[in-house]
């Protein structure tokens, strides 16, 4: 049936029988299918934005009953038949693809975004106990590590940015050692701070990251600092001096730096953020250099 079809049929039908169709469809829907009516009811009714037409509830306790053999799968796939691989990238990407399809404004969303980043987490975990990196495992799973990171931001700055939020997935980037990646890690920290538009915000942020970092520093002198504390250390220290250089106010930064970690760390620190960000540069060329090459 065509929408201009619903829509004759739907004016010669009394109020008595459009309300006893729409109570007995409503019955015959999935528990999914009747929250996302009832969203779209309510959206509709405060003249709110509706969610994406691909937009659906996720059944939460479905994916969370096929998390135990999620994980097994991951931290065990090289030691898999090439069948066992196939089924264990498709449940990947069953993951990577449904959960961000819940929309913002429905219930439960918060525990769906939640699920989302401990599946990222746990792939970047399992990288770490095969020893290999988080990008290239991504990659074997036919995944882009880049992309994944990018739905998590989107995800959790769907309702709001707040410096809180931002601090949060800085601190993400820094637990699962992304930031140690190859210009992938100095990638994904960018594109958070693409995320701050408000030079008030910014200015905020640069202040979270100076007293993240200064307690970090006490971490540093008391010589106790983890493999896991560094690579937060280096998140948070590349994320704010890209802040800082977008402000024009990179020599302060690499200061605070010297003063707050020595001049060999921080240098060492500095340096490496360099390195990463000509790779990123160089990185973005060929990909304009290819999109280029393709359209001719």
């Amino acid at each position: 049936m065509t929408l201009t079809q619903l829509r004759t049929m739907l004016k010669g039908m009394s109020e008595e029988q459009k309300n006893t169709f729409l109570l007995e469809y409503y019955k015959r829907l999935s528990k999914q299918d009747k929250e996302m009516f009832a969203l779209l009811l309510e959206l509709t009714k405060d003249n709110k934005p509706l969610p994406d037409k691909k937009a659906k509830i996720i059944d939460l306790k479905a994916a969370e009953k096929k998390y135990p053999a999620f994980v097994d799968g991951l931290f065990n796939y090289p030691y898999r038949s090439p069948n066992a691989q196939r089924k264990i990238k498709k449940q990947v990407k069953s993951f990577v693809d449904e959960l961000p399809l819940m929309p913002p404004e429905a219930e439960g969303y918060e525990e769906v975004l939640l699920f989302y980043k401990k599946v990222i987490a746990l792939i970047c975990l399992a990288a770490e106990d095969l020893g290999t990196y988080p990008a290239y495992f991504f990659r074997i799973l036919g995944l882009s590590m880049v992309k994944c990171f990018d739905t998590l931001i989107s995800m959790t700055l769907a309702r709001k940015t707040t410096p809180d939020l931002l601090e949060d997935l800085v601190h993400f980037a820094g637990l699962t050692e992304i930031a140690e990646e190859d210009y992938e890690g100095i990638e994904i920290l960018d594109h958070i701070a693409n995320r701050i538009k408000n030079g008030d915000l910014r200015m905020e942020m640069l202040e979270h990251c100076e007293s993240a970092l200064t307690k970090e520093s006490e971490v540093v002198e008391l010589e106790v600092e983890s493999p896991e504390q560094k690579s937060i250390r280096q998140a948070y220290s590349e994320f704010y001096l890209l802040l800082s250089e977008r402000e024009g106010a990179f020599e302060d930064a690499c200061s605070f730096l010297k003063n707050t970690f020595g001049a060999q760390q921080a240098n060492e620190t500095i340096s490496l953020y360099q390195k990463d960000m000509e790779k990123l540069r160089q990185a973005e060329n060929q990909r304009i250099a290819q999109a280029m090459a393709t359209e001719n």
